[in-house]
């Protein structure tokens, strides 16, 4: 049961969208310097593509950022900007458990939005991965209208992953 305060209003798929775009420039630069690091101890050597062990390492770096803005405020710099916060259900801030919760059911929506716009850019793809050419037999505009869809399945403005998690992304106003 929540126990938010009745002039509570949540944030809309759109500013979400916004959001989270604005939040993937950020974590481009994070993943580079993440790169960078690991560069730095294989004394250059290049990491061969599909290494599970940098995949791993790149999800915790993001799953870091996200854990941090996400306990510490609620917000990260692409939700400051867009005005939206994340909140428990029941008004408190977050814990690390609400913040993983959130994470992981997110990696569908960024892999679905991220592969979609990635095939609006690129024209032919030269891509290994099954699934990815599965994906890439589909006009890009679907690809990427799944992931808008699973940002918000369920409900417009409390979408599944939100009560999966026992969050909720409210609009913020000045105080």
């Amino acid at each position: 049961m929540s126990s938010l305060p009745a002039e509570t209003q949540l944030a809309g798929p759109t500013r979400q969208l916004l959001a989270l775009f604005y939040d993937a420039w950020l974590l481009a630069a994070i993943s580079i310097v993440a790169s960078a690091i690991v560069l730095a101890i294989t004394s250059g050597e290049q990491v061969k593509p599909g290494n599970p062990f940098m995949t791993t390492y790149i999800l915790f770096v993001w799953y870091g950022f996200y854990a941090w803005f996400w306990t510490h405020g609620g917000q990260t710099l692409g939700m400051r900007s867009w005005k939206i916060k994340l909140i428990c259900d029941t008004g408190e801030a977050l814990t690390l458990w609400h913040a993983l919760l959130r994470f992981l059911t997110g990696i569908p929506t960024w892999l679905f939005i991220g592969t979609g716009s990635y095939f609006l850019i690129v024209e032919h793809p030269n891509l290994t991965h099954p699934l990815i050419n599965a994906l890439a037999k589909l006009p890009p505009s679907v690809v990427l209208g799944i992931g808008c869809v699973l940002l918000v399945a369920g409900n417009l403005k409390n979408s599944w992953r939100n009560r999966f998690s026992s969050t909720q992304v409210i609009q913020v106003t000045k105080s």
